[in-house]
């Protein structure tokens, strides 16, 4: 596949293995079937996720701060689809106790579901229902500066559609408050 070709060119890439046919598949189809577009998308993509190594890396679900924050928080992609073929994503805290909570190992959750998602889903739209049923202001209080410069970094990788030719492409179409 020229795609395959492409993207091995490039040297930033480093984990070759993430570069399978199902995956550059998807990387097509959401690009509109443009070579040009998703070899940007791919290129774009592998920039940004070396920008920031300690959010996009030790995604291991034994990892401690897995388990940790797996108690604390949640960020779940529904099984099925809308009629319209968009897919509904939850999240939200587990607990009113932020303690133990951390903003960028819950961000990095949300990566690791997204990242499965990149090879596995077709669907390339969005829909957000953020659950602030024990979200207080001591959770927010955790999303520091340093915090808001990783997690913009990582969302610019998920939401660079909007930015150049998408490299992680999926729309947020709808997004719902919910308490």
């Amino acid at each position: 596949m020229a795609l395959e070709k492409n993207a091995r060119l490039v040297s930033h890439i480093t984990s070759r293995s993430s570069l399978h046919e199902a995956r550059l598949e998807r990387w097509l189809i959401r690009c509109k079937n443009s070579m040009d577009r998703t070899k940007q998308a791919i290129d774009l993509y592998y920039t940004l996720k070396s920008l920031s190594p300690e959010m996009m890396s030790d995604w291991n679900t034994q990892s401690k701060w897995f388990k940790t924050i797996s108690k604390l928080a949640y960020y779940i992609a529904m099984p099925q689809l809308t009629p319209e073929y968009d897919r509904v994503v939850c999240f939200g805290s587990l607990s009113e106790d932020p303690t133990d909570f951390v903003i960028e190992d819950w961000y990095r959750m949300s990566l690791m579901t997204f990242e499965v998602r990149m090879c596995e889903d077709y669907c390339p739209r969005d829909i957000f229902i953020i659950d602030l049923a024990n979200l207080t202001q001591a959770h927010v209080a955790k999303y520091s500066f340093p915090s808001m410069k990783k997690v913009e970094v990582c969302t610019m990788v998920i939401h660079s559609f909007n930015i150049l030719f998408s490299a992680m492409p999926v729309i947020l179409i709808q997004g719902h408050f919910h308490r």
